[in-house]
């Protein structure tokens, strides 16, 4: 009788064990599962995300062309789809546009400030916004930009490159100058006369000829703004 309880209880205890072990494995592969899947999930979104981002990175790119070529609102204001390639796979995301208001002084949607140099800038803001959907997953990026216009008929000289003064004749150069590289002023025995303090360059300004190494030539005056004076440039 004894040894029959006892075998009755290890029995129990045996069956208790396996329940619990069961119990165990299956809740270890729920939630390896469950992980899987929240991974899963993750990188989903983490690349509809980057598509998102693409997306508002493209628009704001296509965006700055069109106002750059003058298009009007139709344009720029329009819905727009763009075409991602990510492993040989073609991707479609949208993007669209959206204007902001100017507060505090502002006249609409853009805003009239003087930069140091005394010439107007119109300030616009624009509300880029990027989507795309993949698998189920859904992702949006808003990003907004400032756009400064500066009009070029505030400038003298305005070039997009290198700019190289070199006059045969004596010359006076008048207005801002502006140059999106470096300025070479030069002249053949004459005298050029840069008769303004606003003149501007992203590179460097040079004595001489761009394309000589020649002990520079003439004489060459600039205007200093502090003095109001001339000082011959060496």
């Amino acid at each position: 009788m004894l040894h029959e309880r006892r075998r009755g209880a290890v029995l129990l205890v045996t069956l208790v064990l396996s329940v619990l072990v069961i119990g165990l494995v299956i809740a270890t592969l729920t939630t390896a599962r469950t992980t899987n899947r929240w991974f899963a999930y993750a990188l989903d979104q983490t690349e509809v995300l980057a598509l998102a981002e693409s997306a508002t990175e493209m628009r704001q790119k296509l965006l700055l062309e069109e106002i750059a070529n003058f298009e009007n609102d139709d344009v720029l204001l329009a819905d727009r789809t763009h075409a991602i390639t990510k492993d040989g796979e073609h991707i479609t995301v949208a993007s669209s546009v959206r204007r902001q208001d100017i507060a505090d002084g502002g006249a609409g949607d853009e805003l009239c400030i003087i930069d140091h140099d005394g010439a107007s800038v119109f300030i616009s803001y624009y509300q880029i916004t990027g989507r795309a959907s993949i698998d189920g997953g859904n992702a949006q990026v808003t990003r907004t930009i400032q756009v400064a216009k500066t009009p070029l008929f505030q400038y003298g000289v305005f070039y997009d490159d290198d700019l190289e003064v070199l006059p045969g004749p004596s010359m006076t150069l008048a207005g801002r100058i502006h140059a999106n590289g470096s300025i070479y002023l030069n002249c053949e025995g004459t005298t050029l006369t840069i008769n303004t303090p606003h003149m501007r360059c992203t590179g460097e300004l040079f004595r001489g000829r761009k394309d000589s190494a020649a002990a520079p030539a003439g004489t060459v005056r600039i205007l200093q703004r502090e003095s109001g004076g001339y000082r011959d440039f060496t």
